[in-house]
């Protein structure tokens, strides 16, 4: 009897999830609210006032909108005001795309990051330029 019950009470710790949780990181890639095909281009992520983050479309006349939970964790440390970063996003569609509206979509990863502080009143009076060689972020 005594070894049932520790081979139950074995069973229910086993099964019991621990209390705090690791928070589950969105993926991008495999959504089930992604309605199209991922694909790359070369944007510039950017935060504005009352509408958050956008990428602007280089060479098109698009502008994304990534929901900020969607954003590779290290963007999120260099969005602000005043700070751009460059580079090739790997971007899935979360609407469809029509004309005259943001499309909503889901950042997989970026590669070939350039970020450029133009904040200069705490910079020194010039624009900071950091190129990210090698580096890519995930989401």
């Amino acid at each position: 009897m005594r070894g049932l019950v520790v081979v139950l009470s074995l069973l229910f710790i086993l099964e019991v999830p621990p209390a705090n949780p690791m928070p589950q990181k969105r993926v991008c890639k495999g959504r089930r609210e992604v309605v199209g095909d991922c694909f790359t281009m070369h944007g510039r992520l950017s935060f504005g006032n009352g509408i958050g983050h956008v990428i602007w479309w280089i060479g098109k006349n698009r502008v994304l909108h990534p929901n900020p939970d969607d954003l590779p964790e290290k963007l999120e440390d260099v969005s602000d005001f005043g700070v751009a970063v460059f580079g090739d996003f790997e971007v899935c569609p979360l609407t469809k795309q029509r004309e005259g509206e943001m499309q909503m979509i889901c950042v997989e990863s970026v590669s070939n990051i350039v970020i450029v502080d133009h904040r200069p009143e705490e910079k020194g009076g010039k624009a900071i330029v950091r190129k990210l060689v090698g580096q890519t972020y995930h989401n």
